[in-house]
């Protein structure tokens, strides 16, 4: 029950249950102790505040004060406090409460972006916290969980953003031959690489010939171990060690899907599927090969590509085995696995092969489930996050349940999954494919002039004068791919009230950029 009141000072306070949320003698007073002793050093200028929880909002008040040119998000547990609140926001506020349009997750990503991190303050009322803990939970998880997907997104781009270039180049250098799909007239199975897709091997040799068996990269040596073939491998990881999984591709007959920005590896005369996942270096680099391309939306799991991938060349339902986001006691992968084989190899009487598996998994996999005897982890709960908030109108079944939820997928068991299978069994075709060859040396006329532009442009805009909406772009912007670590210290730089400073690193920045896309230019002309 709320019992809204005046405090002994004059502003209004309130109760939940007898639970005070603001001081009954001086609200005001209590929320200005807060912000001094919550308030980061750092924060001296133009930056985003996220307030959560807030009950009446007098922590707003002060903060609005002290940095009137910041932005504030407000979160707030309870719509009865929103609509009490004694004074206006501001046209710097966003404002999400239980019950107005849209969940909190897709108005936290439409209210700010990966830049903003750089700054970023959270205050989080623990009062308002603790007596509505419920929502509160909610809106901390949820919270946490897109700050957790964006430093991923960070992360990725800084260490990964000139691979990107780089792959491109090289991939482009050695490809002989495409392949195109028509729409397949199967059910897509997908093989992830968790433990439990041991338990669908024979599932899937019972109904090879009426499926479309699309593998994931890390589930090959798994399949082959089991004299599996699948009709198409998909990898998108740009980095070296991925490329561990595709040791045996040659001696396979199947193709492999795959955007220009994965891994390059050695194939022979290897057929490719190859995808388009519309990041700003295929965008830049590929633009004249838009239209031969096939589009799949990026992810930050393979799993999640490979679903958008068999949505996009099937109307049947979807099945996924080995999708479990968690460990199975201390396996943590189906076995054999290429990241497995050197251990077993070295494996002895005084370094056997199970400690050198519980030394992997009690690193990684460090967050319980409600099973004992699995755990999982940070980066594949954001995985998990990400198939909990998808949203298709097509069924997609995931086989073996975990105890790690799957959200928008069925969950059914190896019985379950054999009787929808035999019902489809009449009512499949035949997958067929063509080949045709790419013409490199064209590929190649338009990666240098792309690249030419580009270079161009940057010397065109090094002497550039920042304005507040030069960020608002960064995503689209050459030199964030090129170091998002360095573009982002430029961010805090500008935004701090250090201008000076953050054109010099813009600077140095560009001219370092001008350099790297030369030589891949170069590296494109030396192939002549």
């Amino acid at each position: 029950m709320f019992d809204f009141f005046r405090s002994r000072t004059g502003p209004l306070t309130f109760s939940f249950n007898g639970n005070l949320v603001h001081s009954s003698y001086n609200p005001l007073k209590e929320a200005e102790k807060y912000v001094i002793s919550n308030l980061k050093p750092s924060i001296n200028g133009n930056h985003l505040f996220i307030i959560l929880n807030p009950g009446l909002n007098y922590i707003y008040d002060i903060l609005e004060k002290r940095f009137p040119e910041s932005r504030f998000i407000i979160i707030h547990s309870i719509e009865q406090a929103y609509k009490n609140i004694s004074f206006k926001y501001k046209d710097n506020v966003s404002v999400w409460f239980p019950g107005c349009n849209m969940n909190l997750e897709s108005f936290l990503k439409s209210e700010f972006t990966e830049i903003n991190l750089k700054g970023l303050q959270i205050f989080n009322w623990s009062p308002g916290s603790r007596v509505f803990n419920d929502i509160s939970d909610y809106i901390e998880n949820t919270l946490s969980r897109v700050i957790r997907e964006y430093n991923g997104n960070i992360n990725t781009t800084n260490y990964f953003g000139k691979r990107y270039f780089k792959n491109i180049i090289n991939n482009s250098l050695s490809l002989k031959k495409s392949v195109t799909f028509p729409e397949i007239s199967k059910p897509v199975f997908i093989t992830s690489s968790g433990p439990t897709l041991e338990q669908s091997v024979d599932l899937i040799k019972r109904n090879r010939q009426s499926i479309f068996l699309l593998a994931l990269s890390s589930s090959l040596t798994f399949l082959l171990e089991n004299n599996i073939e699948p009709d198409l491998l998909l990898t998108t990881d740009p980095g070296f060690y991925s490329s561990y999984h595709l040791k045996k591709i040659n001696n396979c007959n199947f193709p492999v899907a795959m955007p220009l920005t994965a891994h390059h590896f050695i194939a022979d005369d290897k057929p490719f599927f190859l995808l388009n996942q519309k990041t700003l270096q295929e965008r830049l680099l590929l633009n004249h090969l838009q239209n031969k391309l096939h589009f799949v939306m990026q992810n930050g799991t393979v799993s999640g590509s490979a679903l958008h991938l068999a949505l996009s060349i099937s109307k049947y339902p979807v099945f996924f085995a080995g999708l479990d986001f968690c460990s199975s006691d201390i396996i943590t992968h189906c076995l054999p696995n290429e990241f497995s084989i050197p251990d077993i190899a070295s494996s002895s009487r005084y370094k056997p092969f199970i400690n050198m598996l519980f030394s992997k998994y009690s690193d990684y996999y460090n967050i319980r489930t409600k099973e004992k005897r699995c755990r999982t982890s940070i980066q594949l709960k954001t995985y998990s996050s990400w198939f909990n908030n998808f949203s298709t109108d097509r069924t997609v079944y995931r086989i073996m349940s975990s105890p790690v939820p799957s959200g928008s997928l069925c969950d059914i068991n190896i019985s379950q999954a054999e009787i929808l299978l035999n019902d489809m069994k009449n009512n499949t075709g035949k997958s067929i494919l063509s080949a045709e060859s790419i013409d490199s040396e064209s590929m190649l006329n338009s990666i240098r002039q792309s690249l030419t532009e580009a270079v161009n442009y940057l010397k065109k805009n090094s002497d550039i004068s920042f304005s507040n909406n030069y960020f608002n772009s960064f995503n689209n912007d050459i030199l964030y791919h090129y170091s998002a670590s360095v573009y982002l210290d430029i961010y805090g730089d500008y935004f701090s009230g250090n201008r000076d400073s953050a054109l010099k690193k813009y600077r140095l920045l560009n001219e370092k950029c001008i350099l790297f896309l030369e030589s891949l230019k170069s590296k494109t002309e030396r192939y002549e």
